[in-house]
C-alpha cells in the first residue's frame, strides 16, 4: 500500500505534538473522541437488534433522518448527551 504524502496540517502537528502540553491535550480529545464513538456504535448496534432502520428511529426520536443517518455512518461525530439519551430511549437503553 502507497505511502500517503504528509499534508501541511499533518506537518503543523507533528510539530505542535513535541509540545508536552499539546500532546496531553490531544491524547485526551482522542480519548473522548474514540469514547463517542464507541456509545454510537453501540447504539447503532441495540438499533439492528431491534430490527429497527435508521429512518424508524429517527421518526421514533422526533430527529431529521439525516442526522441519524451521518450520527450513525460517519467517523467522529460529535451528538450531544441530549441526543444520546433520546436515541438510546428510543432503543430502551439508558445512560445510568
Amino acid at each position: 500500500m502507497a505511502t500517503r504524502r504528509k499534508t501541511a496540517f499533518d506537518r503543523y502537528v507533528d510539530k505542535r505534538m513535541k509540545s508536552r502540553a499539546f500532546a496531553e491535550a490531544h491524547r485526551q480529545a482522542k480519548a473522548e473522541i474514540d469514547a463517542t464513538d464507541a456509545i454510537v456504535r453501540r447504539l447503532d448496534a441495540a438499533r439492528e437488534r431491534a430490527h429497527m432502520t435508521k429512518a424508524e428511529l429517527a421518526r421514533r426520536a422526533e430527529m431529521p433522518e439525516e442526522t441519524i443517518r451521518k450520527l450513525l455512518t460517519a467517523e467522529g461525530v460529535n451528538p450531544t448527551v441530549n441526543t444520546i439519551n433520546r436515541l438510546a430511549a428510543q432503543l430502551g437503553l439508558s445512560l445510568t
